[in-house]
C-alpha cells in the first residue's frame, strides 16, 4: 500500500485527558499539530503495538461501538450495502468515535480513513452527533448532510481521495493537498508534528 491516512482532526488542540476518557485502554493515541494549518490530529493505534509513523494505522475497532441504531437511515443503507458486499467503506467505528470525541472535546471532530485501495471516507461530528459523512463503497457513495439528508447514490468516477479531501475543505477550510490527500507522495507525517502530551 503506497498511501494510507487515518485519524481524527480538530481545529483546537485536543485536551489529552478528555481523549483518554473516550478511548478504551486497548487504544493508544498521540496528538499532533499541523505545521502550516490551524489543524490538530489525534493518531490512534493498538496500545500494545509499537507505532510506525503518524496516522499510519487504522483505529482499532475491536473495543469500539459499531452500532448505528441512532441513525436509522444510515443503518438501513449499511444493511443494504452489506447484502451487496459493499459495506466495508462505511466505517462504523469511526462514526461513533467521532461523535464521542466531539462531545468529550466540546468541538467539531473530522474523522478520515483513506487509502490507495479504494477507501475514501470522512465524517464530521459536533456535540456528540454525526453531522455529515461521505463514504466511497465500491459502486456507491453514501452521503449525509443537513442539506441532502442521508442518501445512497451510484458512484461516478471520483479522483483519488476526492471525498475525504472535499470534506476536509468543507468542514475545516483546509485543502486536502495540505495533508497529501489526492497524491501518492504525501508530506512527512502528512504535514504534522507531535505535540508533547501532558495531563
Amino acid at each position: 500500500m503506497g498511501y494510507f491516512i487515518a485519524g481524527h482532526f480538530t481545529k483546537v488542540e485536543p485536551v489529552v485527558p478528555s481523549v483518554r476518557a473516550v478511548l478504551p485502554p486497548s487504544i493508544g493515541f498521540r496528538v499532533y499539530r499541523h505545521r502550516t494549518q490551524p489543524l490538530f490530529g489525534i493518531d490512534t493505534f493498538r496500545a500494545n503495538k509499537p507505532r510506525r509513523s503518524a496516522f499510519a494505522a487504522a483505529t482499532p475497532a475491536t473495543d469500539l461501538s459499531l452500532d448505528l441504531s441512532g441513525y436509522a437511515a444510515l443503518q438501513s443503507i449499511f444493511q443494504q450495502l452489506q447484502q451487496q458486499n459493499e459495506a466495508n467503506g462505511l466505517k462504523r467505528a469511526y462514526i461513533n468515535l467521532s461523535a464521542s470525541l466531539s462531545q468529550a472535546l466540546q468541538q467539531g471532530v473530522l474523522s478520515i480513513y483513506a487509502d490507495d485501495d479504494g477507501n475514501d471516507f470522512a465524517c464530521f461530528s459536533e456535540q456528540g452527533k454525526l453531522v455529515s459523512l461521505v463514504a466511497r463503497c465500491q459502486d456507491h457513495l453514501v452521503l449525509m448532510s443537513p442539506d441532502v439528508g442521508t442518501q445512497l447514490v451510484r458512484r461516478a468516477t471520483t479522483p483519488f481521495h476526492a471525498c475525504a479531501a472535499a470534506h476536509l475543505q468543507a468542514t475545516f477550510g483546509v485543502a486536502g493537498a495540505d495533508l497529501g490527500l489526492g497524491t501518492f507522495d504525501p508530506p512527512d507525517n502528512y504535514g504534522f508534528v507531535e505535540v508533547e502530551m501532558t495531563t
